[in-house]
């Protein structure tokens, strides 16, 4: 069994690439800063690591360098993601040694999982892509519905949520609040995923959640829930009551877009 160390200092966000390489074999251990990485790498051995660069106490170039110098770890696979913005972070990662390096607003967590399993099995072959068919019929298949409702109360957030999910390619329906939402599926079940707030007036996210799962044509559509509230009772109601998706506010942008990207890959499954 390939053994495989997670070095991410967002443990919902480690927990999740976690989950996903268990289910597909590795065994997988997690350190949520760069010092406690670099301990955990030499303690196991691992046979690939995949790390942030932006971590506390040695940041991931530190830990990749320090890595490189040991005569142990200098054929070890090492995966460098980021954000997308940082750059010269990345390029200064592939100077150091990263094996690869991937930004996290580009992939997502399947995409990754499927590089790591290319790393470790080398000898399969990917197939070539094959050459799309040309037709000369006209094409009558329906477009995807890419419709996203969104609901919080803080202007300031619907504002950010929905100015990063158009830049993905996807039409905004907002609410206010649960009981403005409700009022919308009611007479109108076309959404693709929602993303609702935990805490609002009238009506609360996981309730507004609750309602959908009564309801055929709603009930299908996931759900990716977000609140301020440390109380991990609230996670749990959360997905007790049906989202898919969880993340704790403050965000920033790249974490809203990774996890966006995973709550559209579960939509009608």
């Amino acid at each position: 069994m390939h053994k495989i160390v997670i070095v991410e200092d967002n443990d919902i966000v480690a927990g999740i690439y976690k989950h996903k390489l268990q289910a597909e074999g590795y065994h997988v251990d997690i350190a949520l800063d760069g010092q406690a990485g670099l301990d955990l790498i030499n303690t196991t051995k691992p046979d690939l690591v995949l790390i942030d660069l932006m971590l506390p106490e040695l940041s991931g170039i530190e830990v990749i360098e320090k890595l490189r110098g040991q005569e142990e770890f200098e054929e070890l696979l090492i995966i460098a993601f980021s954000s997308d913005y940082l750059g010269g972070m990345m390029e200064k990662a592939r100077q150091v040694g990263a094996t690869q390096l991937i930004a996290k607003a580009d992939h997502t967590p399947n995409q990754i999982v499927e590089k790591i399993k290319e790393l470790l099995a080398p000898t399969v072959t990917p197939k070539p892509a094959s050459a799309p068919m040309l037709s000369s019929e006209p094409t009558t298949q329906a477009q995807p519905c890419k419709r996203i409702l969104v609901v919080d109360d803080d202007p300031m957030v619907r504002m950010i949520v929905t100015d990063t999910i158009q830049k993905e390619g996807y039409t905004v329906v907002t609410a206010e609040d649960g009981r403005e939402a409700r009022r919308i599926l009611e007479g109108d079940a076309q959404f693709l995923a929602g993303i609702f707030d935990v805490n609002m007036p009238y009506m609360e996210g996981p309730d507004l959640i609750r309602f959908m799962r009564t309801e055929q044509r709603l009930m299908k559509i996931p759900v990716l829930i977000m609140t301020a509230n440390k109380d991990l009772k609230v996670q749990s109601d959360s997905f007790s009551a049906g989202a898919v998706v969880f993340i704790p506010k403050p965000f920033n942008r790249a974490t809203l877009q990774m996890m966006f990207r995973m709550l559209v890959n579960t939509a009608g499954k």
